[in-house]
């Protein structure tokens, strides 16, 4: 599987997304949780197809514990990505000790003497805490605990980009993790990716199936998605008439997108594995069926793309 290679982190096209492992999730997900057992063969087919990037984050249940178990005693490593999240009301002398202790149980957790990258889970925080959780990163990287420092964009991300760019820019947040799909062009139009790439971060591009709604029967949407029944049907013409699977328009489309290096996609299963390792490798779409995307997609609500919003 080809990877980036410009950066110290070279994540594959793929990153395997592991918050599946750790709890039930996405809106499509019939199975709920992984076995232990499953897990560690899941883990190891992504490997053996080249996918050298696994994201999880401290608040994903079980995801951290259960990779740590499945990596214990391999040699060939993959890099681990993951997350630390403050609480809501911390005093400013709290943060620096906050995010160690959490980087701490991390490293405990994932079997490992240092972690690859270490994102800030929730970027709102930076508004309040910015200088602060820099200094922090700053000092883990000196001390050798984490390799890079990252940021993860949540449910507004155009808004939010404006709002803390000032902060997320700064050199030690080597990488960002932002949603992007075929539903969801805040990203696209605000052009907050080519500002990504013009200030050199790897970017990592989640929900690129929107939890499993991007593939599901427009027929079968749960009650409080209904409204997105329309550009479901949308996107299933579309898929017909271009004689591609709607998951492999809603893949190229976000890995052919300037400034994204890998794209977090999760699974339940190694056949799902197998299946979206061979969707990154599959042809890029046409210069029209893109800009129609753009184009018909402009403006979707909110509600229907942030899964944060979802009752």
């Amino acid at each position: 599987m080809r990877k980036s290679e410009r950066f110290r982190l070279a994540p594959s096209r793929m990153t395997l997304g592991t918050v599946q492992l750790g709890m039930p999730y996405g809106v499509a997900n019939p199975t709920g949780q992984p076995s232990a057992e499953e897990s560690c063969l899941m883990i190891g087919e992504a490997l053996r197809l080249g996918i050298n990037c696994l994201d999880t984050a401290s608040g994903y249940g079980e995801s951290e514990r259960v990779i740590g178990q499945c990596l214990q005693g391999k040699r060939d490593r993959p890099a681990i990505v993951t997350k630390f999240a403050l609480p809501r009301e911390i005093e400013k002398g709290e943060v620096e000790r906050a995010i160690v202790r959490s980087v701490e149980a991390s490293l405990e957790r994932l079997r490992v003497p240092v972690l690859d990258m270490a994102m800030l889970h929730h970027a709102g925080d930076l508004l309040r805490q910015g200088s602060e959780i820099i200094r922090a990163c700053r000092n883990l990287i000196r001390a050798g605990c984490i390799q890079a420092a990252g940021v993860s964009f949540g449910a507004e991300p155009a808004r939010q980009f404006e709002q803390i760019w000032e902060y997320a820019s700064d050199p030690v947040f080597e990488g960002v993790q932002v949603p992007v799909n075929v539903l969801d062009q805040r990203l696209v139009h605000s052009e907050a990716l080519r500002r990504l790439q013009d200030a050199d971060k790897i970017v990592f591009a989640r929900s690129v199936f929107l939890q499993g709604l991007l593939l599901m029967n427009p027929d079968r949407v749960p009650a409080h998605l209904t409204e997105a029944g329309d550009a479901l049907q949308h996107l299933q013409r579309l898929s017909e008439r271009e004689g591609m699977s709607v998951a492999q328009l809603a893949v190229s489309y976000v890995r052919d997108l300037p400034g994204v290096h890998s794209l977090v996609i999760g699974a339940e299963s190694v056949d799902q594995i197998r299946r979206n390792s061979e969707l990154i490798e599959g042809p890029p779409l046409q210069e029209r069926i893109r800009s129609e995307l753009q184009k018909r997609f402009e403006a979707m609500p909110d509600r229907l793309i942030s899964p944060q919003l979802w009752q």
